[in-house]
């Protein structure tokens, strides 16, 4: 769930896009979110992967290696895009439709 809504109470457009990601993430590493409020979450633990150029290490093991590299890292890559909060670099909404 997007922190978001917690403080207006309420889902719309943007908490929408936010799950939509956690989702996409979740899928491809084959783990829960966790936390949001906590640093062991699912964003911030990719964040930190791709930080170091290990991005595709996040992939879920039960792959087992079938995967397109290129279509992986676009999909977690996606994922963290429309979950950017942490780098100030957090697109605004009609950038993300855009891309979605």
């Amino acid at each position: 769930m997007a922190p978001e809504t917690f403080l207006i109470g309420r889902a719309n457009v943007e908490t929408d896009v936010y799950a939509f990601g956690v989702l996409m993430l979740e899928v491809a590493c084959g783990q829960k979110a966790g936390n949001q409020n906590e640093q062991n979450n699912i964003v911030y633990w990719l964040w930190d992967l791709y930080s170091r150029g290990r991005i595709l290490e996040a992939v879920d093991f039960r792959m087992d290696g079938d995967i397109d590299e290129y279509d992986m890292t676009c999909v977690l890559m996606l994922g963290l895009f429309v979950n950017d909060e942490f780098t100030g670099l957090f697109p605004v909404m009609i950038s993300k439709r855009t891309t979605l």
